[in-house]
């Protein structure tokens, strides 16, 4: 979490079977960085994750709200496709909405301890992004 009054909590008022959390951070870089945090952070404790690995993103969208609805989705995407939990973001946002990023993690298999909770796709319920005083705001609703 960060400091300030920016970071991530998670919001228990949502229904059976998913789960969501609310960002705030004073830019946006931040804001995708905190959110790919809380949606992994759903999974496990993501202080025992190490960052052995990398991977590198470039993503493109029309929309900021579907920049991140694309972030998160490609994270669930590498995470199902080559069994990686990943615990460092690093975003960049420029432009009319890119996105150049690079995550880190650790292999699934190679946990001590497994997560206990699979999180399976980004939905749009409540999903958004506010500007708001102070830099950004997002809600995200994850379907678990």
């Amino acid at each position: 979490m960060a400091q300030k009054g920016y970071g991530y909590r998670y919001l228990e008022e949502i229904i059976s079977g998913d789960a969501a959390f609310e960002v705030y951070a004073e830019d946006l870089d931040r804001l995708f960085e905190l959110s790919a945090e809380a949606m992994f952070g759903i999974m496990t404790d993501l202080k025992s994750i190490v960052a052995e690995e990398s991977e590198e993103l470039k993503l493109e969208s029309s929309s900021l709200e579907e920049l991140l609805y694309l972030y998160l989705s490609e994270l669930i995407y590498l995470k199902d496709v080559q069994s990686m939990i990943y615990s460092k973001f690093d975003v960049a946002i420029s432009g009319e909405y890119i996105l150049n990023g690079v995550v880190g993690g650790q292999r699934a298999e190679s946990l001590k301890q497994p997560p206990s909770i699979d999180i399976k796709a980004v939905t749009y319920y409540r999903f958004k992004i506010q500007k708001v005083a102070g830099g950004y705001r997002a809600v995200v609703v994850i379907d678990l």
